[in-house]
């Protein structure tokens, strides 16, 4: 690790708070941000969110957001599918059902009291990120520019655009670092993937050796997500799919997306989709090695 690095790591540390939470810490520089989330104190170091979809912030981080006092919140889709048969939950095109999700998350975002500094909306094609990684990567290393932590979801196979997210976010982070530029450190909230057959949130995949929280949220926390998710009247289903009594975060591995995620299925193979996981695969690799180039 090189010097100026090392005396970012300790800036960063100035973050940590006694926790009341269950940590496992292993040396990784994404330690102190992990016990800052878990403090439930105020945290003003600039921190930015990658979600692929709105609703997704609230799943995965919805009882710290507003303890982010310098978030910038980027929606990297329109959270509405363009193609054949795609469900747009009883709205006649994309367009109607994209601006009825993002009404839905203004209302969740003020139930969470979440107040986010700045907000992007990227606007690619929810579902489709995986054929634009370079631009993706492009913009996002502009955007993680400067910040101090960039939280994103795991890459399991649970949805493409997740693992878009997962790649577009280490790619940028490494490309800041080979510019001899400050990465932010990475970490992952949970989301959901395939378990034996089955899907399986609120959890990551148990084979990645990484520093782990686990946080249990108290009775505001829990009725506030609780009543954020009922805000997503197009996505009845999330109060009956994820849980809100807990919330998990880790250090983010280092991936390879040449190869299958961890849990060596996509569980979006079985939503009937045109795009699935070895579709997926086979542009990563390609964008791979474009980036590489």
């Amino acid at each position: 690790m090189r010097h100026w690095q090392k005396r970012y790591y300790r800036w960063l540390a100035r973050l940590v708070w006694p926790a009341r939470t269950s940590l496992s810490l292993q040396g990784s520089p994404a330690d102190p941000a992990l016990q800052a989330l878990a403090s439930g104190q105020d945290i003003t170091e600039p921190v930015v969110i990658i979600s692929a979809h709105p609703d997704d912030e609230t799943i995965g981080v919805g009882a710290r957001l507003r303890r982010l006092k310098n978030l910038t919140l980027i929606h990297v889709t329109n959270g509405a599918p363009d193609r054949p048969g795609a469900n747009l939950a009883g709205f006649p095109n994309p367009a109607s059902y994209s601006a009825a999700r993002f009404r839905e998350l203004e209302h969740a975002l003020d139930l969470l009291e979440a107040q986010p500094v700045q907000r992007r909306l990227l606007g690619f094609v929810d579902g489709n990120t995986v054929h634009a990684l370079d631009r993706l990567v492009d913009i996002l290393t502009g955007e993680l520019r400067g910040k101090a932590v960039v939280m994103t979801h795991a890459y399991e196979g649970g949805h493409p655009d997740h693992d878009s997210c997962a790649f577009a976010v280490q790619r940028a982070c490494e490309r800041l670092l080979s510019a001899g530029e400050i990465a932010p450190v990475r970490v992952e909230h949970t989301g959901y993937h395939s378990y034996k057959g089955e899907q399986r949130t609120g959890t990551f995949w148990a084979g990645e050796r990484t520093s782990i929280a686990r946080i249990r949220l108290n009775d505001w926390e829990r009725n506030a997500k609780a009543a954020a998710f009922r805000a997503f009247t197009s996505q009845g289903w999330l109060p009956t799919v994820f849980r809100v009594d807990r919330e998990i975060y880790r250090a983010a591995p280092r991936y390879d997306f040449t190869q299958p995620p961890a849990p060596g299925a996509w569980l979006y193979d079985t939503f009937g989709w045109e795009m699935k996981g070895q579709t997926w695969l086979v542009c990563a690799r390609a964008a791979t090695q474009r980036l590489r180039d």
